[in-house]
């Protein structure tokens, strides 16, 4: 199976996955439709039968607060399976871009199409049973202000139930279709910018660090840059920040950085990360005493202790590994070079 076979397989699988879960939201969401539906028709119903308000009053409380209760679970399934959507759409994209960089016919291919940005026009699966919700919510409040109908009949709200409704029925579809990057952390689909920094000492061994939330994964000093800051400047402050060593302690080992880049994946994505890094790798030689280094600044890292690069290499998070490859090609020499 050549490459661009097996990235056609898995684009297929992921296709069908995701329509799968599409077919499978619009058919929970059908089923609350209808339930609805036969709830409010059969309140209806009773209203019409000649039983006394109080009564007709208690039955409708009862079913709806029933619906809505079943309602507020179909809304978190419909927004789990969102979530799902949306990380089939990122691999579906992730796979059509690495279809696309494989035949070299489809270089400058791209669709002319652009996501929309009038997001109180938005309309979904999540918008739609929030806004049912709404109106059972909206409906059961209004029936017990103190100077409600006794009957749901719309014919006979007066002001304040109106007020109730309306307020719901607004409420719900505004948080229903506020733009997720205002109410969530949905991952950004661009590179985080970084530095990190090869610290050896006079053995020719590198400092690294272990993770505190992956016990036995161990990796260089790193952090992100922050707005306006130089990449020298940005990793001094990471290195003192997680190992508490001094910029005096540091003497550069080279003129220039060497540029790294890597792919998160789809868990570790956050809005904070991005899709992944771009990191500028700076070695030093580190002339300060170890019991300067103290982890205790940061707080990411549990443990640090000098090992051999190409030791550190195998010891690295699995998606870090290709960049730290690429660190032992480059630096690996500046390593033998101090021992």
């Amino acid at each position: 199976m050549t490459n661009g076979e097996f990235l056609m397989e898995e684009y297929r699988f992921f296709t069908q996955s995701f329509w799968k879960n599409e077919e499978l939201g619009e058919r929970r969401v059908t089923f609350f439709i209808t339930l609805t539906t036969a709830v409010l028709a059969a309140v209806v119903a009773l209203t019409e039968i000649g039983s006394t308000a109080i009564s007709v009053k208690q039955v409708a409380t009862g079913a709806l607060a029933a619906l809505f209760a079943f309602g507020v679970v179909t809304y978190f399934r419909i927004r789990q399976r969102n979530a799902v959507t949306d990380e089939y759409k990122t691999i579906v994209a992730y796979l059509r871009e690495k279809l696309r960089q494989n035949d070299e016919h489809l270089e400058e291919y791209a669709l002319p199409f652009a996501p929309s940005t009038h997001w109180l026009l938005r309309g979904g699966l999540v918008q739609m049973v929030a806004v049912i919700n709404g109106v059972i919510l909206a409906v059961l409040f209004a029936l017990h202000l103190p100077n409600g109908v006794p009957v749901p009949t719309l014919s006979r709200f007066n002001i304040p139930s109106w007020c109730v409704f309306i307020g719901v029925f607004v409420a719900s579809y505004l948080g229903a279709v506020w733009p997720t990057r205002v109410r969530g952390r949905r991952a950004s689909q661009t590179f985080r910018a970084g530095v990190t920094a090869l610290i050896i000492n006079e053995r020719g061994q590198t400092l690294a660090l272990e993770r505190s939330d992956i016990p036995g994964s161990w990796q260089l000093p790193q952090g992100g840059m922050k707005i306006g800051e130089e990449p020298l400047t940005a990793v001094y402050r990471e290195t003192w920040e997680e190992t508490g060593i001094n910029k005096k302690d540091l003497i550069p080992l080279t003129d220039e950085s060497l540029l790294l880049t890597y792919e998160l994946p789809l868990r570790n994505r956050s809005a904070k990360t991005g899709r992944g890094q771009v990191l500028r790798a700076y070695a030093f030689r580190f002339q300060g005493a170890d019991k300067t280094i103290d982890l205790t600044k940061g707080g990411e890292f549990v443990r640090w202790k000098w090992m051999d690069l190409p030791k550190l290499v195998d010891c690295v998070v699995e998606f870090r590994k290709p960049v730290y490859q690429q660190l032992n090609s480059c630096f690996g020499c500046l390593a033998k070079n101090h021992k």
